[in-house]
This record gives structure tokens, C-alpha cells and sequence, in this order.
């Protein structure tokens, strides 16, 4: 596997991701491109998508961070981002190769380049894929696991009044008529998650969800929805009453 080819291989694989980003975000955005750093997808694409979109798209969204003039124009924003995948495919592909060239005898040794098939790449690109797999199969049910937790303790320490538990964003409210005020959990409720939420799409298991909701049914029969998420400083807990506006 020479250099050249390596770099050709990893020049296609790049285009190849900007150019599928580039199909979903124009997708899910009705093809405006105005604001490629600003208007997230909607809800209706899985979370699988949603998070391949969200990686696809990183080096494009992190360059105005970095730009002390204002942010690029968007074609630059492009080359940037398909600079930046094939370096990363490239590196990738190199390691793969020094991997493949490692025979273990009586000694360990590195065969020449020239040894290394295609079939090589792909085995090794297998071992990844099932790798990150795994990994976000793994990270998966951690989040679900801890996001069912911090919903049971949240209820549980606003169910008298108190404060949420620390790290926890809480907000309940239901609605009067057309008045909505500020609502505290009762002590015991019915709750049945949506699968849907989380990501109920094959490829959705192996990467962490954006939110765990589902419906709620309190004690004395009132209907709600809620939606546990994770932020930056740690969870947020929504719980609002059925057609009203989520903020």
C-alpha cells in the first residue's frame, strides 16, 4: 500500500463524509445553507444521524471559535473541514498500515509496505467500526442508566417542595386554562418512557442519546410530558403538561 494510494484513500473517504453531512444537513434544513453554523437538524432524524452530522460538521463549527475577525465564509468553512477529515482519515490509515506490517515471530519485525493488501485496511477498519461500537453501545446504557436515576431523584426531592438534587436543572409547570404556572411533583406517579426519544432506530444503540423522555401520569390523574437531558454542568429535567410549547 503505497503513500499515494494512501492519500488518495484517505482524500475519497473525507469527501465522501462532507459530501453525505453535506446531503443531511441540506435534508434536514430544506437545502438553506445560510446558517450552517447556527440551525441545528430537527428531531425527526435519528440520533444516529444526528450525532454523525453533529462529528461531520465539528471542524466547520469550531473555526469561528478560533477567528478573532468573524467567522468564514462558508466555502472556506468546507475546505477547512475537508482538510481537516482527511488529515484525520490519513493518520488513521497510516496506523492501520504500521499495524498490519507488524509480524510477530521469534522477534517482532515491520514488513515492507509494499506487503499490505487492501484486504488489510479492511480488516483493520472492521476492528474500529467494532470497536466504536461497543464503546457507544457501552456509553449508551451508561447515560440511559444515570438519566433514569437523576429522573427518580429529582421527583423525589421536589416532591415536598425542595430543591432539585445538585447538578440538576429542574422546571415543572402545568396549565390553568390558558394560564401556565409553576407545578411540584406529588408523591407518586405512572411513568412510561418513548424508546423513540432516546433513539429507536438500529444504529441508535451504539451512540448516546440526546434526551430520555417519555409521559408521565400523576397521582391524581393530570397528564405530563418530561424529558431528562444531559448539559454541560450536568442534567436538566423538564416537565410540562400535554400541547403546550417546550422552551
Amino acid at each position: 500500500m503505497t503513500p499515494r494510494r494512501l492519500r488518495w484513500t484517505a482524500f475519497a473517504v473525507a469527501l465522501v463524509i462532507q459530501v453525505a453531512a453535506m446531503l443531511l444537513y441540506g435534508y434536514s434544513t430544506r437545502w438553506c445553507f445560510c446558517a450552517i453554523t447556527t440551525v441545528e437538524p430537527p428531531p425527526e432524524l435519528s440520533t444516529f444521524v444526528l450525532r454523525f452530522l453533529h462529528l461531520a460538521l465539528l471542524p466547520m463549527t469550531s473555526v469561528p471559535r478560533w477567528i478573532p475577525r468573524g467567522p468564514l465564509p462558508i466555502p472556506a468553512l468546507y475546505v477547512v473541514a475537508l482538510f481537516t477529515w482527511f488529515v484525520v482519515v490519513l493518520a488513521l490509515l497510516n496506523a492501520i498500515v504500521f499495524a498490519a506490517r507488524v509480524r510477530v515471530g521469534r522477534r517482532i519485525r515491520l514488513v515492507g509496505r509494499e506487503r499490505v493488501r487492501p484486504a488489510h485496511l479492511l480488516i483493520g477498519v472492521g476492528i474500529l467500526l467494532a470497536v466504536a461500537m461497543a464503546v457507544g453501545a457501552m456509553q449508551r446504557r451508561a447515560w440511559l442508566r444515570e438519566a433514569e436515576q437523576v429522573f427518580a431523584a429529582t421527583m423525589a426531592a421536589t416532591a415536598g417542595g425542595g430543591p432539585p438534587p445538585p447538578g440538576v436543572e429542574f422546571s415543572m409547570y402545568a396549565m390553568d386554562g390558558d394560564t401556565s404556572y409553576v407545578a411540584t411533583p406529588e408523591g407518586r406517579y405512572e411513568k412510561r418512557v418513548e424508546a423513540r426519544r432516546a433513539g429507536d432506530h438500529f444504529l441508535d444503540q451504539f451512540v448516546v442519546p440526546y434526551e430520555y423522555g417519555g409521559m408521565l401520569r400523576s397521582q391524581s390523574g393530570a397528564l405530563y410530558f418530561f424529558t431528562v437531558s444531559s448539559t454541560k454542568d450536568g442534567w436538566s429535567v423538564f416537565v410540562h403538561p400535554p400541547m403546550s410549547s417546550r422552551q
